[in-house]
């Protein structure tokens, strides 16, 4: 792992959610509902990339596999990628028919060969990075030429969040 201690305990946060939580959003920290909209999204978002079958992609931080099956279901070669070995299980588990194929790797070096990817999709994971340009550069290294990333992340400062961080503090909930 080439993160410091940031990496460590999201790791750590990651590792724990697998193992202590029954339901796949759970497994990755969000919400039934919050999944719920980020596939919608997603699913939304899957015709303007123009992919056919059967592409080449990467789910990076696939977590639970929630988007490494549906990418699979829809015909692609899918390999979803964590380095959680629980949550791993978890996404195999989930996958009986093994519709896709799952690494144990680290995000900072994927165990991939440069242009091996038509597509790489990377869900809540650079927040929880202590050096998200180096993924980038790896995201980069393995897409092929003239290929697309899809890059999903929270931001702290968008007006939802800060929206919710105030609501929080009135009803004296945590952060």
């Amino acid at each position: 792992m080439v993160g410091g201690r940031f990496d460590l305990e999201w790791r750590a946060r990651f590792e724990r959610y697998a193992r202590t939580y029954p339901g796949e959003a759970s497994v990755s920290g969000w919400s039934e509902a919050g999944l719920a909209r980020r596939l919608a999204r997603f699913e939304g978002l899957l015709p303007s990339l123009e992919l056919r079958p059967p592409a080449d992609v990467l789910d990076l931080g696939c977590g639970a596999g929630t988007y490494t099956r549906r990418l699979a279901e829809r015909g692609h070669a899918v390999t979803g990628v964590d380095y959680s070995l629980p949550t791993l299980g978890r996404a195999r588990a989930a996958d009986p028919a093994g519709t896709a194929r799952y690494v144990a790797a680290d995000g900072y070096r994927l165990p991939f060969r440069a242009a091996s990817f038509d597509l790489v999709v990377t869900i809540g994971v650079l927040q929880a990075v202590s050096r998200p340009e180096a993924i980038l550069l790896e995201i980069a290294r393995v897409l092929r030429p003239g290929r697309l990333a899809v890059i999903e992340t929270l931001n702290a400062l968008a007006a939802p969040a800060l929206a919710g961080a105030a609501r929080d503090r009135v009803l004296g909930r945590p952060p």
